[in-house]
C-alpha cells in the first residue's frame, strides 16, 4: 500500500488548484477553432507531474498566473498535440 504524509498530500493539492486555475484562464484566451478543452488540460497538468516541460522544475503554486499554455512548435497553433504547460520563470 502507497502512504503519503500530510505535506505531500498538501503539495499535490496545490499544484492541482494551481492547475485547475491555470487552467480556467487559460481557456479565455484560446481561438475558438482550438481542440482544447478545459478537461484536457488538467490532464495535460498531471500528466507533467506540475512540472514545467522545459525546464522539469515544479510550478510555483502560489501564483497560478506563473503557468502558462506553450506552444511546442508555434507555427502550428493551439492543438492538442502542439501544447505542454509552461512556468513564465524559464523565459526571463
Amino acid at each position: 500500500m502507497f502512504y503519503q504524509t500530510n505535506d505531500e498530500v498538501a503539495k499535490i493539492t496545490n499544484q492541482r488548484k494551481a492547475i485547475n486555475a491555470a487552467a480556467d484562464h487559460t481557456m479565455r484566451g484560446l481561438p475558438r477553432d482550438s481542440d482544447i478543452d478545459h478537461s484536457f488540460l488538467l490532464q495535460l497538468g498531471y500528466t507533467q507531474q506540475g512540472k514545467c516541460a522545459v525546464t522539469g522544475k515544479e510550478f510555483d503554486t502560489s501564483n497560478p498566473y506563473s503557468i502558462i499554455l506553450g506552444l511546442i512548435n508555434p507555427t502550428k497553433g493551439y492543438t492538442k498535440s502542439n501544447v505542454r504547460w509552461e512556468s513564465t520563470s524559464w523565459r526571463v
